[in-house]
């Protein structure tokens, strides 16, 4: 469990779906970030927040925090030219009591927001201590603050000191085609060995490039995609042969950048790989479009349609082990009343399709991005937490859910004006344990691209191999 100086501060009454008979209660600590002010101050998107990651940057057990710049309007007003930068872009690294440790000015061609300009830390090297990299940009030629017109030998790539935040080395950052607002970046394992980075420059609804780079950022490949772009494109391996590939909205790139496949279904804002369907071989990709009447899951070996649905899946989607009663993973999708719906609601089903009552497994029901939070804990299916007085930050745009203390259980980590808010699940006596989530390489790569714009709240987790068995599985419903 992660320890600070503020460790259990004050606890906090919850409602848990979870077994009966909790030996601890759940609890929260804090941490307060010494002088930090690079925070959003109001909207619906800010929510008094920032962008965080947490992550190793010495050699002490306890992970740092790094955190990115943000100010509200920076998402509601992405490629607006008369939007200008009222702050300076910077990445922000603090020690977990909360002491500032350096902070890495990204320049002035890079926007305060995310998706301008993302960070991610992570051991690249091996060594245990992880590198930080993000976007930077000079911006002489710029058309406005935050936009690199002519990105030539001004756009970035740096990887930085982990103790000092100086840059220890930089690379062409991909080019994003006059559209900055949304920049990606993640971790693969394309060799089937060591992780690489991989960037991604361009819009969502026209052409993007993505490019591979390994850990000293030199550049292993550069691959262009048209207009099947998403907010939050992943690795895995999808195909079987021991490496991974990246699903970049509904086309999946192999692992040396050349096409392997696409369902041609336009723009999703996220995709889902994982073991959906149990009884398959490999990985199966759960899609939810935004653009065409269509969320289902596909192989990933070569993006046949296993089952598909005619809806429209906005921004919130994902899978999990909801229901132990059920073989493989419940998925969900977010309908949207904007996209044309009579009601905004969560839609969901089982692996093999069938429509489940999302009410019994989220309720309440989600009101929008991040409005349900879930986890595993103690060998449980992963549960809804709930917090009908408030006591904890609404679930908002900026959290961090996962394996933080490496005890086979997720924390659920917010960052509120200038403090970490750390809510533990507490114990279950009887439950029987999971496999330590953090030896599995994907569930750390995931974890890892949870400080990017829109991956907060949605993790694949792997399927755990020590659940319970039950049985009896409730009634589907009608379509």
């Amino acid at each position: 469990m992660m320890h600070t100086a503020l460790s259990h501060s004050f606890v906090v009454a919850f409602l848990v779906v979870v077994a009966s008979g909790a030996a601890e209660p759940p609890h929260t600590e804090t941490i307060k970030l010494a002088d930090f002010q690079g925070f959003a101050t109001g909207g619906i998107w800010g929510l008094r927040g920032a962008p965080f990651a947490l992550a190793n940057l010495d050699r002490d057990p306890e992970p740092e925090i790094v955190v990115k710049e943000w100010r509200a309007w920076s998402y509601r007003n992405r490629g607006s030219s008369t939007r200008r930068n009222t702050h300076p872009a910077k990445v922000y690294a603090f020690d977990h009591d909360g002491k500032a440790l350096w902070t890495f000015d990204q320049g002035p061609g890079v926007n305060v927001g995310v998706n301008f300009g993302p960070i991610i830390p992570f051991d690249m090297d091996g060594d245990g201590v992880a590198e930080v990299y993000c976007r930077a940009a000079d911006d002489p030629e710029g058309e406005w603050p935050g936009f690199v017109a002519k990105q030539g030998d001004k756009d970035w790539l740096v990887k930085l000191d982990p103790a000092s935040g100086r840059i220890l080395a930089k690379a062409p950052w991909p080019p994003h085609h006059r559209f900055p607002d949304d920049q990606q970046l993640f971790i693969g394992y394309l060799d089937g060995i060591k992780p690489f980075l991989v960037a991604k420059g361009g819009h969502y609804g026209s052409r993007q490039t993505l490019r591979a780079y390994d850990g000293d950022l030199n550049v292993l490949w550069t691959a262009d995609v048209d207009g099947h772009g998403a907010h939050v494109p992943c690795c895995a391996d999808v195909d079987g042969d021991g490496k991974d590939e990246v699903v970049v909205g509904s086309t999946v790139l192999d692992d040396d950048g050349s096409l392997l496949w696409t369902v041609d279904i336009g723009h999703v804002d996220l995709a889902v790989a994982a073991d959906i369907v149990p009884d398959r071989p490999g990985l199966e990709v759960l899609f939810g479009s935004q653009s065409a009447a269509f969320t289902g899951v596909v192989s990933g070996q070569d993006g046949a349609v296993i089952w598909g649905k005619e809806r429209k899946t906005h921004s919130q989607e994902g899978c999990g082990e909801f229901d132990l009663r059920r073989p493989g993973l419940e998925c969900f999708g977010w309908q949207a009343k904007k996209d044309g719906y009579a009601e905004t609601r969560i839609n969901m089903w089982d692996a093999a399709g069938s429509v489940l009552s999302a009410a019994d497994y989220f309720s309440p029901m989600p009101r929008g991005k991040g409005g349900t939070i879930y986890g595993w804990w103690e060998g449980a299916a992963m549960k809804v937490i709930r917090d009908p007085n408030r006591a904890l930050p609404n679930p908002g745009f900026f959290h961090m859910i996962g394996d933080i203390g490496g005890d086979a259980r997720e924390e659920v980590v917010w960052l509120v004006d200038d403090e970490i808010i750390i809510w533990h699940p507490g114990t279950v006596s009887g439950a029987k344990g999971i496999p330590e989530l953090r030896k599995d390489r994907k569930y750390m790569m995931e974890l890892a691209r949870g400080s990017q714009y829109m991956g907060q709240t949605h993790y694949s987790r792997p399927l755990p191999a020590a659940l319970p068995a039950a049985t009896g599985a409730p009634e589907t419903v009608e379509d």
